[in-house]
């Protein structure tokens, strides 16, 4: 996480005057041992598979070590949306969705998701809950693979990939403004010491949510002024590439 203490020292960013952010995390859950040991810092954890509440893909763990080890004081959201081969159905997300942008407040909701067979009903009702959380100033980081049959209701979100072979359809969407790809690659992803054993798994959306958290700690910024400060940062540009 060397990068992101760099980029705290460039933008004037001590521990001690980081607000205390609120993340949500929609993704496989966490493991039973991490949640009883960060279950403190966890305001909602809740579970939509029929399955254990627990993560056994190792996915959702991941993306919450890497945001608790940038921001120790932040909050979190945990929705299990997804199962152990982390697939999930729409409907589970557009019930998460609806309880963190109706019934809760938060300042980032990070999505990394594999949905199938998305219906048109569904796509328009998962768009308007993204218009209300727009309206609340609540940031979305989503993972830009896999979500290809309902990327393009996304408005205002930012996108996370890693890079543009693994996405060809990539310059079908000019709509999706907002695409970064994120610089994550496995040897850099520690937790403790110790390098996650969570091997062709993607953390583009953790490193950028946590990119979006430095960014938005002293005030309310729209993606647009979140990607002119990516684009004009010469330190974040060697570790985070724009592709507009």
């Amino acid at each position: 996480m060397e990068r992101f203490n760099f980029i705290k020292e460039k933008l004037g960013i001590s521990s001690s005057n980081i607000l205390k952010l609120k993340f949500v995390i929609m993704d496989t859950g966490l493991e039973e041992e991490l949640y009883n040991k960060y279950n403190k810092s966890i305001l909602l954890y809740k579970n939509y598979i029929d399955t254990s509440p627990w993560d056994s893909y190792g996915h959702g763990s991941a993306i919450f070590r890497i945001l608790i080890s940038i921001f120790p004081d932040a909050e979190f959201f945990i929705y299990r949306v997804c199962n152990d081969k982390g697939k999930g159905d729409i409907i589970n997300l557009i019930q998460a969705m609806q309880s963190i942008v109706y019934f809760h407040n938060a300042d980032i909701i990070n999505l990394s998701l594999i949905f199938d067979n998305v219906k048109p009903k569904e796509k328009q009702i998962l768009s308007k809950i993204m218009q209300c959380a727009k309206a609340q100033n609540i940031q979305i980081v989503s993972s830009l693979g896999y979500n290809e049959n309902f990327i393009s209701i996304y408005t205002n979100i930012l996108f996370a990939y890693e890079d543009k072979e693994s996405y060809p359809y990539l310059e079908k969407y000019p709509e999706v403004e907002y695409k970064v790809m994120v610089k994550t690659p496995f040897k850099d992803v520690y937790w403790q010491g110790k390098k996650m054993d969570v091997v062709s798994q993607s953390f583009a959306t953790a490193f950028l949510s946590s990119l979006v958290g430095l960014l938005i700690y002293k005030k309310s910024l729209s993606p647009m002024d979140i990607m002119k400060v990516i684009e004009q940062h010469d330190y974040i540009n060697k570790h985070f590439f724009v592709n507009r």
